[in-house]
């Protein structure tokens, strides 16, 4: 970390924040990035594992799209049956897309989609 690029430094020095509570931000920042990245991806494998425990035919899946042109294909984690769960990870579009995605119904169950339901 004592090699990264330091440029931002002068920003904290224009917002006057001090040169200790900038090493503790960058600190905090670099520890941040580290477990959403590993923690998040290991969380996520976790999961992979428990429904294929649950449901051993279950798996990754490549489904069209019904809906319009882009994308031609969406990538399912885990299809089991008609329930399909997706991890997109926790970024601002993940609600976004949920809520866009709440109006239409799922194609194999006929039933309206749901946050679970990609």
């Amino acid at each position: 970390m004592e090699q990264d690029d330091r440029s931002h430094v002068l920003i904290y020095e224009v917002l006057g924040v001090s040169k200790d509570e900038g090493k503790l931000i960058d600190v905090y920042q670099n520890k941040g990035r580290f477990l959403y990245k590993y923690a998040g991806s290991f969380l996520e494998e976790a999961a992979k594992l428990c429904f294929k425990q649950k449901f051993p035919e279950s798996g990754p899946v490549r489904v069209p799209n019904t809906h319009g042109n882009r994308p031609k294909l969406f990538g399912v984690d885990c299809l089991v049956g008609a329930m399909r769960w997706k991890s997109s990870g926790a970024t601002p579009r993940r609600t976004a897309t949920t809520s866009r995605r709440s109006t239409r119904e799922c194609r194999p169950c006929a039933m309206p989609v749901t946050s679970r339901c990609v």
